[in-house]
């Protein structure tokens, strides 16, 4: 009864020991002069499944010329957490949530179909629970890859493709976004980016210095005549 005893005892120490999670797949990209790497989509073992940014194309790390840009730059991570990301990401307003009651669904684009609880507002830390994730393909090629999320529910249906590429011969990263609206329902919504801007390990502060090529005030009246003759368009 001793050796049985033992014996049991030692499986269950072998069970602990060799007991992990997959690591969040990944992927890396370059063109010569610059090198990537990225985070892929995944509902089970993905770096970032919060329910705020867009899924596809999180660069955790992009060196050129012996610096490295992006990465880690928040103290507390959880995979859910709505603000533990990294790179380049876009964040997209939901869709439905004011239509919605407690309980039902709404839509954010990247992410797929969200519960509303009972809250006063909208709020974008919240952690909400995904119902429908949707399907995400990669395609990856030596310089880029490229993501498409289709997502099919009883109210909304799309496809968002997101590339992700190098351009040959330039130190030049290029994000490019296609939405096809597949329902019936109007996709209607904002969309930002937003950098999560790091430099060798540094975050972003009164260090930086940002210059533009252009004037960032008349782009904003640009893109807001822009917004208003399509509002005109659809009326």
């Amino acid at each position: 009864m001793k050796r049985l005893s033992l014996f049991t005892l030692s499986l269950a120490v072998l069970s602990i020991t060799f007991s992990f999670d997959a690591p969040p797949p990944e992927a890396s990209i370059s063109n010569g002069l610059i090198n990537a790497r990225l985070y892929l989509p995944d509902a089970v073992n993905g770096y970032y499944r919060g329910a705020r940014f867009d899924w596809g194309g999180v660069i955790y790390d992009l060196e050129y010329n012996n610096h490295h840009y992006f990465g880690k730059w928040f103290d507390r991570y959880e995979p859910t957490l709505h603000d533990a990301i990294m790179g380049p990401v876009d964040s997209f307003n939901p869709i439905g949530y004011d239509e919605a009651k407690t309980g039902e669904s709404f839509l954010r684009i990247g992410v797929g179909i969200l519960e509303k609880p009972n809250e006063p507002k909208y709020a974008f830390s919240t952690p909400y629970k995904i119902l429908n994730h949707g399907t995400w393909k990669v395609k990856k090629k030596s310089s880029g890859i490229t993501f498409v999320h289709e997502l099919k529910s009883e109210k909304y249906q799309y496809k968002y493709t997101k590339s992700v590429s190098l351009t040959k011969g330039k130190a030049e990263l290029v994000l490019e976004h296609t939405l096809e609206n597949k329902g019936t329902s109007t996709l209607e919504t904002d969309v930002y980016n937003h950098n999560f801007f790091v430099m060798d390990q540094q975050p972003t502060g009164p260090d930086f210095i940002v210059k533009f090529p252009f004037a960032p005030g008349r782009i904003q009246r640009q893109n807001e005549q822009r917004r208003h003759r399509w509002q005109e368009h659809r009326l």
